[in-house]
């Protein structure tokens, strides 16, 4: 590993038992990997002997710092706090009560480099010590945070994180949590800004001196009321305001399941393996969501949207004001005659019996140009809890709702998918999609062998 400059940063709030001990834990880690770091302690308010202790250590090493906030404001704020001062290349932040082995300081900033990435955020494996409620908070939270955010991070609130400088400032303008839901806003900010973020599984020690305060159900009061102000604050894309937009003049009901459809799909992710130009033909596209979105993201690509739904389309015509998108309603079987340079089917076989898969597949590739791409987003059968759950809502628009039209389901497991694109000729690539999600995402990129 080649010498590097670091920051680490320890928020603290009534942490006399931990404080010292901690800090010349850190100071003997950090000086094993180089002689160029700072710890940056961050009283928050304690009502203890935390500031004694650390003002004392302050005065002695040249390594220590202190930040000092007269009265508790929370985690969020001795974040800013510690990272506004931080001047390193590479900011750790890590909670006192030594949460894991400080040792992994050295491993964390190797995958780090490894992987050339941007942030680091570690994830507990062993939490049985920590017992079943606080346990069950963080499953929880974890999956509310991805599932609202898309976030694709196991352990969000887990006190072992490193940041690149440039990116860590990159990002301090647009943190405001005051408490605990600043591991969520800084991940997501991160997501956002499309810094690299990588995961590690790290051996988790429950806390022996001090008191925590995350569980208190002020400081869970507190995160909720964040993550809601943050949902709410939190603008949409020009791209997302714009697409959704167009189908503001529908009723509440339609707007409510398209505004579902767009959150639980990774349209984005999907779009990026649809050439950039040419012919395309987006099979089943129902009301034109992911039509308009291939649109809006190039406007070379002359788009052809088909669905076997009559209402659908004509939803998907009153909605679209884009010259590079035409609709027809066509029966499944029906493939508009032309030369596409890519075919995209988002959700669309487990909806159709097992033979008319192949024989749609089939019908596709005739349809392909020789150079062309079959782009197919499926839900896999894997993993088990998000097949169910997608089951469930599957059952719920097809057979009670009525929102898609359909008589069973067909579904097929990643290997079952690859199997019968592969027999029938075509070079697969498998991309899992279902990381942030509740659904089973899989995509299949295709070209001819």
């Amino acid at each position: 590993m080649s010498m590097l400059s670091i920051s680490l940063i320890f928020p603290m709030y009534n942490e006399e038992e931990n404080a010292v001990r901690v800090i010349e834990v850190a100071s003997l880690e950090l000086s094993a990997i180089t002689p160029d770091y700072e710890i940056i302690a961050v009283d928050d308010g304690s009502m203890d002997k935390t500031n004694l202790f650390l003002k004392d250590l302050a005065e002695r090493k040249k390594n220590i710092r202190l930040v000092h906030h007269p009265k508790n404001r929370g985690l969020g704020a001795s974040l800013r706090s510690g990272f506004a001062q931080a001047s390193k290349e590479l900011v750790v932040y890590s909670d006192a009560d030594f949460p894991f082995d400080l040792k992994e300081i050295t491993r964390a900033l190797e995958y780090l480099q490894r992987k050339d990435a941007d942030v680091f955020s570690a994830y507990r494996i062993n939490r049985k010590a920590d017992g079943f409620i606080r346990t069950a908070y963080s499953f929880v939270y974890n999956h509310l945070i991805n599932l609202l955010f898309h976030l694709g991070v196991s352990d969000v609130n887990f006190s072992f994180k490193i940041f690149k400088r440039e990116a860590l400032q990159a990002l301090l303008p647009e943190l405001k949590s005051e408490g605990s839901f600043i591991d969520a806003e800084m991940l997501i900010a991160a997501k956002r800004k499309d810094f690299k973020i990588v995961q590690q599984a790290i051996r988790y020690f429950p806390r022996q001196k001090g008191k925590s305060t995350l569980s208190r159900p002020t400081v869970i009061l507190k995160i909720l009321k964040e993550m809601f102000a943050f949902s709410v604050n939190h603008r949409l894309s020009d791209l997302k305001k714009e697409l959704l937009a167009r189908y503001r003049n529908l009723n509440l009901f339609q707007r409510l399941h398209l505004y579902f459809r767009y959150k639980s799909c990774p349209f984005g992710a999907v779009e990026r393996f649809v050439p950039k130009e040419g012919v395309i033909l987006d099979f089943g596209c129902g009301h034109g969501l992911f039509t308009n979105y291939l649109a809006m993201t190039s406007s070379r690509r002359n788009i052809i949207g088909i669905d076997i739904s009559e209402p659908k389309i004509k939803i998907a015509r009153k909605v679209t004001d884009s010259s590079n998108i035409t609709y027809a309603q066509n029966q499944l079987a029906d493939i508009p005659n032309a030369d596409f340079n890519a075919i995209a089917m988002v959700d669309i076989l487990y909806l159709l019996p097992y033979a008319l898969q192949e024989k749609l597949i089939r019908d596709c590739i005739r349809r392909l140009k020789p150079s062309g791409v079959l782009v197919v987003k499926e839900m896999s059968k894997h993993p088990t809890l998000k097949y169910f759950w997608n089951y469930f809502q599957e059952t719920l628009a097809v057979k009670i709702l009525k929102i898609t039209e359909g008589n069973g389901f067909y579904f097929r497991t990643k290997e079952g998918f690859e199997s019968l694109l592969g027999n029938l000729g075509l070079k697969v690539k498998v991309h899992d999609l279902s990381r942030g999600y509740f659904y089973p995402h899989i995509l299949f990129v295709c070209t001819k062998g």
